[in-house]
């Protein structure tokens, strides 16, 4: 049974208790078995590279060949020295709405709508003003000389001469 409490915490790591050797090694298994190492005797030995080392203790694992170093909690990440907390995201969120799609879509269209009808009304004033109407006497019309002048007094200075 894997126990924390020999370990140090230091915030987001866990510092490990002391790793321990497992000798120089030997030659074949029996030369393990019989070394008379207590680790040999009691858990038995395994080959690393071309040597023979005595098995690493419970919730110990082999560092290399010649070292046991203490298992990391399950869900921590072993860094050597130490064991990384599990740790967890939450993500990059969600910008809230205060509008659901619907609500977003009629907004638009009622924006859409008073953007036509108010280039529609600019363009009617446009119209309207740019062709003026000139109300001539109908004295005036009985003489072209005076028609004449008088016209061109209107167009020039935008004056409506009303009889």
């Amino acid at each position: 049974m894997f126990s924390t409490s020999n370990f140090t915490d230091i915030g987001l790591f866990c510092e490990k208790p002391s790793a321990y050797g497992r000798g120089a090694g030997h030659e074949t298994e029996h030369n393990c078995l019989v070394s008379g190492d207590a680790g040999a005797a009691k858990n038995g030995c395994e080959q690393w590279g071309l040597l023979w080392y005595p098995k690493c203790d419970p919730s110990y694992h082999n560092f290399a060949c010649c070292i046991c170093s203490p298992d990391c909690p399950s869900g921590y990440s072993d860094t050597g020295i130490g064991c990384t907390k599990p740790t967890y995201s939450r993500g990059v969120g969600t910008i809230p709405s205060i509008f659901s799609a619907t609500t977003i879509t009629i907004i638009i269209v009622i924006v859409v709508i008073i953007v036509i009808i108010i280039i529609t009304v600019a363009i009617y004033a446009h119209r309207k003003h740019s062709h003026r109407y000139i109300q001539i006497p109908n004295s005036t019309l009985s003489n072209p000389g005076v028609m004449r002048s008088n016209t061109s007094n209107l167009y020039h200075n935008n004056v409506t001469n009303v009889a």
